[in-house]
């Protein structure tokens, strides 16, 4: 039942693409009782729309939730797991085997093994809502079945102690072993870009425990897994990244209210530190506002650059007006890599940027 659950799930997403609503409709829609009543169709239209709420229902289901994301993960990565390693087998003849990771003499397949899961990871990335999908089809089922049998919720108590002091405590452990860095960064990546949206970017205040969980990620733990050294200089650090998440009250501010009656489209910025150009650009439609900067490496802190406003213009519709650029500041790069980049600023405020690609001054024309 649960792998027809699971393959019904994708179904219904290839469904929901065509089905189309009103979006007033979708967003008055609870998405507990479309779960209850079955009504799947509606329910993954409207989580479509606002999947920080879906996401929501797995943490708040509890137990339930718990139980019903274990089976839709069992299910996927036993079937994708399994494919995977025939694909492998049938393109080299060989089998992957993780054991090698536990060998002390053997960095080279270790090295290819990492490389090898490392890949099959980011292969499924994609395919996370096919997962979070099966979950909530399964939730209200699992929920059912243990509200009628209470001695599972006090053997799930009892299990939840056992585990934590003696499972639960090595794969901590194995989870800290460096080989696994690159593994943890990716997840970590992944949370703090769920956490992002479910913030929509900034302009929604997440709970105590959200926000807490997402200052850890953004300010301790992935920082302490920063892949770049000495990131103000790297040229990882040249890119056009757009913004996916700030606590900066006049960007917030910008995006939410529009320029003039035209609606926000997004925020990025392109920098290119061998130029050591700077643009801040806020995107509306037929609209921007964009300030342009120089900005270096600092001299003294590795992470650490300067800025300083040349330029700023506004242009709505065919008019442009030029303002006075007027300001100086520092930003700190609290993590960099190829995908993602996190800093703060000297206000304090921080900033979560996905890479979109080069900077303006290396695209192609």
């Amino acid at each position: 039942p649960t792998a027809t659950a699971a393959i019904a799930t994708a179904t219904v997403v290839a469904e929901v693409q065509a089905a189309g609503m009103e979006a007033d409709a979708v967003d008055e829609v609870d998405l507990l009782r479309l779960l209850e009543e079955r009504e799947l169709v509606t329910f993954f239209t409207a989580a479509a729309r606002r999947p920080g709420d879906a996401v929501g229902l797995i943490r708040a289901a509890g137990l339930s939730g718990v139980i019903a994301y274990f089976i839709a993960f069992i299910i996927f990565y036993s079937i994708a797991g399994t494919a995977g390693e025939v694909a492998y087998h049938a393109t080299s003849g060989q089998w992957v085997d993780p054991r090698v990771l536990l060998l002390e003499d053997s960095d080279s397949g270790k090295a290819e093994t990492l490389a090898l899961l490392a890949s099959f990871y980011l292969l499924c990335k994609p395919l996370a809502p096919l997962r979070l999908g099966g979950a909530l089809v399964l939730t209200p089922d699992v929920n059912r079945f243990i509200q009628s049998r209470p001695a599972v919720l006090a053997a799930y108590v009892a299990f939840g102690e056992l585990w934590d002091g003696t499972v639960g405590a090595a794969a901590r452990a194995v989870a800290q072993l460096p080989v696994l860095a690159p593994l943890r960064r990716e997840l970590l990546k992944d949370e703090l870009l769920e956490l992002a949206e479910k913030a929509d970017g900034g302009l929604i205040t997440l709970d105590e425990a959200d926000q807490a969980r997402f200052d850890e990620i953004a300010t301790v733990v992935l920082p302490g897994l920063n892949p770049t050294p000495d990131p103000a200089r790297s040229p990882r650090f040249s890119a056009e990244w757009e913004c996916k998440y700030t606590d900066e009250s006049e960007l917030n501010f910008a995006r939410e209210k529009g320029l003039f009656g035209l609606p926000w489209v997004r925020t990025y910025q392109s920098i290119d530190i061998s130029r050591g150009t700077l643009a801040n650009v806020l995107e509306f439609e037929d609209g921007e506002l964009r300030v342009g900067s120089s900005i270096a490496p600092d001299d003294r802190e590795d992470a650490r650059f300067n800025f300083a406003f040349s330029d700023c213009s506004v242009r709505w519709r065919g008019i442009v007006v030029p303002l006075p650029p007027v300001g100086r500041g520092w930003g700190e790069l609290l993590y960099l890599d190829d995908e993602l980049r996190i800093q703060r600023d000297l206000r304090g405020d921080l900033l979560v940027a996905a890479r979109a690609g080069p900077p303006a001054s290396e695209s192609p024309e």
